[in-house]
């Protein structure tokens, strides 16, 4: 009972929440300028310490449906939780981000923790 609600509320939540300007997802093998990817988007800012500074740090996070990444590129369905490499960039309204991981929910949905690079 429970999976058949969570199974559907992945594509809900990218409904309503998504980005209007898609992501482009930069890959080994994949068009130069990128794929265009639907995603949830935030940039978290996350408490660091520096030199026994704490000081606020960005985390953004995005979250992708795992059937939007397979429809461009099938050969990732081997494991979802490495659906993006570390080769892999997205840029995100005009700014470049590294992959640091990713792990999928189980239900369709695979949150992905990036870091700002500027190349």
């Amino acid at each position: 009972m429970i999976e058949r609600v969570f199974r559907h509320l992945g594509e809900a939540q990218m409904r309503v929440f998504k980005r209007d300007d898609p992501a482009a997802w930069l890959r080994p093998g994949g068009p130069e300028d990128g794929n265009d990817l639907q995603i949830r988007f935030v940039e978290n800012w996350m408490p660091k310490e520096v030199l026994d500074i704490e000081m606020l740090a960005p985390q953004p996070v995005a979250w992708v449906l795992e059937k939007d990444v397979l429809a461009i590129d099938p050969d990732r369905v081997v494991d979802l939780d490495i659906l993006f490499t570390k080769a892999d960039r997205l840029i995100i309204s005009g700014r470049r981000y590294a992959i640091e991981s990713c792990s999928s929910d189980g239900y369709g949905t695979t949150e992905v923790r990036l870091k700002r690079v500027s190349a």
